[in-house]
């Protein structure tokens, strides 16, 4: 991650951004309960399963390039506002649940998409940070992050194997947060 000072006015100064990232989450889910129903040998025989939360771990990872600006308005000397918008351009983009209940040896299955032109997002960030002494500066901030993959393949436990079964529509995931930061 760097950045490069690009422009200055009054009391305030702009910063591009660039960078790589690596981003992975796991979602456990709790009182989640999932049910499934299953045809099993003729159009009148079904049989329902239940599944309880410990069944639907997901794992996500996201991997790219970030592009961005800081915008950087100094209110005294011993305090700034900063508002930070970034670009997340995800070029691979993975999810993976586990512990489905088949029998699965790693996963039951995964969603990938391996195109920067199919992943998408946006982070923003407002701080506000507070000189403590000449080297420190503390900050309370709030912000959002936005990703989204499209056309995604679906690989899924058949029992026997791993195959493709088909294109997932999109998956989307959202945070939003607030924090305490320390600089030096």
């Amino acid at each position: 991650y760097g950045g490069y000072h690009y422009y200055s006015h009054g009391n305030t100064d702009f910063v591009g951004t660039f960078g790589l990232f690596l981003r992975k989450y796991k979602i456990k889910p709790k009182g989640v309960l999932q049910v499934g129903v299953i045809q099993d040998f003729g159009p009148d025989d079904y049989w329902v399963y239940y599944d309880n939360e410990n069944t639907q771990h997901t794992e996500i990872t996201y991997k790219g390039f970030q592009l961005g600006t800081e915008i950087h308005h100094n209110t005294s000397d011993s305090s700034k506002f900063i508002f930070d918008v970034k670009l997340i351009i995800p070029v691979i983009h993975k999810s993976k649940q586990y512990y489905w209940g088949y029998g699965a040896p790693d996963y039951d299955w995964k969603l990938e998409q391996y195109s920067f032109l199919k992943n998408r997002g946006i982070d923003l960030k407002i701080e506000n940070r507070f000189r403590l002494n000449e080297r420190f500066w503390w900050g309370v901030y709030a912000y959002y992050s936005y990703m989204k993959s499209t056309d995604q393949d679906e690989i899924d436990w058949t029992g026997v194997n791993y195959a493709k079964v088909g294109n997932a529509n999109s998956s989307e995931l959202s945070m939003i947060g607030a924090g305490i930061s320390l600089y030096f």
